[in-house]
C-alpha cells in the first residue's frame, strides 16, 4: 500500500516512526525498536518521480525580459528567487540581516509557514535543518538586492518584502498568481509556477557544470541523493553534452 506514495514520503514516514520508536524507548514505554527488525524493509515507491519542470533558456530569457519592465512590487521577488534559487517562502522571509554584499552570501535562516488555522506566518527556522545556510550571490542576485535595498525597510520583522498597504506578510500564494497571471499576458511559457523558478535555477546551474555536492548546499537539500534523484534527467544530459567532449578532443588528435 504505501508503494503508492512518492519514494520521499515513504522516507518521511519511516523516519518519524522510527524517532517514535525511540522516544517510546526512552520513556521506557518499549524495550526494543520495531524498526531496527531486519525483516522490516523499506518498500521503494511504485510512483514515478515527478519530472522537473524548468523554464528553457529563452523561456528565462522572457521571464526577465518582461519583468525588467514592470514596476510591480513582487518583481523583485520573483527575480531574486530565480537568482537564487530559494524555496518561495524562504525569499519572503528574508531580512536586512540576511544580506552580505561585501561576502557576496545570503543567509537564509527563516521561512513562511501556516500555524493551525492556515494563516500565513513568519516561522522561527527553515523547512529542514540542511534549509538553514550561506546562499553565494551572482552578479544578477546582488544588483537585485542593491535595488531592494534602496527602499525603506520599516515593518517590524525587518523583512525585505512585506504588504505595507495591508500592513501583512506577502503570501507565496500571491506570487504564484501574479506568475500566472504574468504569463497569461506575455505568453512566456506553457504553464509557470514558483518553484519552477527554483528548478529553473538549478537546471542553469548543472548546465555550467556546477557539482551535485555544491547545489545540494545552494539548495538546501539534507541529503546528496535527494538533489541527485530530482535532477536525475538534468544531470544525465549534461554528462552527456560532456562525454562528447572526449569525442570530438579524440578524433581531433587523431586517436
Amino acid at each position: 500500500m504505501l508503494k503508492r506514495y512518492s519514494q520521499n514520503v515513504i522516507d518521511k514516514l519511516y523516519m518519524f516512526l522510527n524517532k517514535g520508536f525511540k522516544i517510546a524507548i526512552s520513556e521506557r514505554i518499549i524495550t526494543y525498536n520495531l524498526m531496527d527488525n531486519e525483516s522490516i524493509k523499506k518498500p521503494k515507491s511504485k510512483k514515478e518521480t515527478e519530472k522537473v519542470e524548468a523554464l528553457t533558456i529563452e523561456e528565462e530569457q522572457k521571464l526577465i525580459k518582461v519583468l525588467k519592465k514592470s514596476n510591480h512590487k513582487y518583481k523583485n521577488i520573483i527575480l531574486l528567487t530565480l537568482f537564487t534559487g530559494l524555496r518561495i517562502g524562504e525569499t519572503l522571509a528574508l531580512t536586512r540581516d540576511n544580506i552580505d554584499l561585501k561576502e557576496n552570501t545570503l543567509t537564509i535562516e527563516k521561512t513562511l509557514t501556516r500555524n493551525k488555522e492556515d494563516k500565513v506566518i513568519l516561522g522561527n527556522k527553515t523547512k529542514t535543518k540542511a534549509g538553514t545556510r550561506n546562499v553565494y550571490l551572482s552578479s544578477n542576485a546582488k544588483s537585485i538586492l542593491r535595488d531592494i535595498l534602496q527602499d525603506n525597510i520599516t515593518n517590524i520583522h525587518n523583512l525585505l518584502f512585506y504588504d505595507y498597504k495591508r500592513n501583512t506578510l506577502i503570501s507565496p500564494n500571491e506570487i504564484n498568481c501574479f506568475l500566472q497571471r504574468l504569463n497569461e499576458k506575455n505568453n512566456i511559457c506553457k504553464h509557470i509556477h514558483t518553484h519552477m523558478l527554483r528548478h529553473t535555477f538549478a537546471t542553469r546551474c548543472i548546465e555550467a557544470g556546477m557539482s551535485a555536492k555544491v547545489l545540494q548546499k545552494t539548495l538546501g537539500h539534507k541529503k546528496i541523493q535527494t538533489t541527485l534523484d530530482t535532477y536525475t534527467s538534468v544531470f544525465n544530459k549534461f554528462n552527456k553534452e560532456e562525454n562528447k567532449k572526449y569525442d570530438l578532443y579524440m578524433k581531433k588528435i587523431g586517436l
